[in-house]
């Protein structure tokens, strides 16, 4: 009888064992790195518009009357941004220049003229 007893605590603590070792290692959340995020624009022509999805995922629009833009929000490694930039004034071209930066390093950017609209992205 004890032979028994000893072998289902032995096997109890086998189960123990085997149950904790996912809540040990599935409970560990992978943190991403993390920084600001600097979206800015220069236009030497006014107005334009910038379009840019923000930190909670929503699309925005702006319409600038000024030369110069800037936008910041948090961003996390892998997070795909993009900026869109639109020319609404009466000339058929104008020169500017845009980029992302992240943590202060620029991922990319665009210098020259926008005819149109001329879009730029990066993932952090």
């Amino acid at each position: 009888m004890k032979k028994t007893t000893h072998i289902k605590l032995k096997t109890m603590k086998k189960l123990f064992i085997l149950l904790c070792i996912p809540l040990l290692f599935g409970s560990c959340e992978k943190i991403l790195p993390s920084g600001t995020v600097k979206l800015e624009a220069t236009c030497q022509t006014v107005p334009f518009e910038v379009n840019y999805d923000n930190e909670y995922g929503n699309d925005i629009t702006e319409t600038i009357y000024t030369t110069s833009w800037s936008k910041e929000f948090e961003g996390s490694a892998g997070d795909y941004v993009t900026l869109r930039l639109w020319n609404i004034s009466n000339n058929s071209s104008m020169n500017c220049s845009f980029s992302i930066k992240w943590k202060g390093s620029v991922q990319t950017s665009y210098e020259g003229e926008v005819f149109s609209y001329e879009r730029i992205s990066a993932t952090l």
